[in-house]
């Protein structure tokens, strides 16, 4: 169904839509998940996936150059057959040497939901899952099904 830029402007002065919402209906520059410009999610010469994720990569930096942990960006892990592929935002290696794996989520989508459940039965270690909440993050762990399959 299409609404008309009046509708879109009534719907947002009532309250019945975010704003967002209202300027997505109205044809604005973002996609579906509201990913910012890539100019706002760009750091260090890294383009990511958005801001959330951007902004955990500069906090895991300041923790590595700290020398409280050591973390790579893109893990590919293979969970069960070589068809199922997950690429994380982050691998993590604390100080005390244990690994996890942490991805920054701002939507859940289906092919997410698939992985965490794969990730449950096949990921070598625990999955963090991260949500931007104000300040600070909403953490989620997926424990690891233990099985290294990498």
């Amino acid at each position: 169904m299409r609404f008309t830029r009046e509708q879109i402007d009534r719907m947002e002065q009532r309250g019945n839509i975010k704003p967002a919402d209202a300027e997505f209906l109205r044809g604005g520059d973002r996609n579906k998940y509201r990913v910012a410009p890539k100019a706002e999610r760009t750091w260090n010469g890294r383009v990511y996936a958005s801001k959330a994720e951007m902004l955990r990569a500069k906090e895991l930096t300041v923790l590595e150059s700290r020398g409280e942990l050591m973390f790579k960006h893109q893990p590919r892990y293979t969970l069960g057959v070589k068809e199922n592929v997950f690429i994380a935002d982050f691998e993590v290696m604390g100080r005390s040497g244990r690994v996890h794996t942490e991805d920054v989520k701002g939507v859940m989508t289906p092919k997410f939901r698939r992985d965490r459940r794969l990730w449950a039965e096949y990921g070598p270690h625990d999955l963090v899952i991260l949500k931007r909440k104000g300040s600070g993050w909403i953490r989620e762990v997926v424990k690891g099904g233990n099985h290294d399959t990498r």
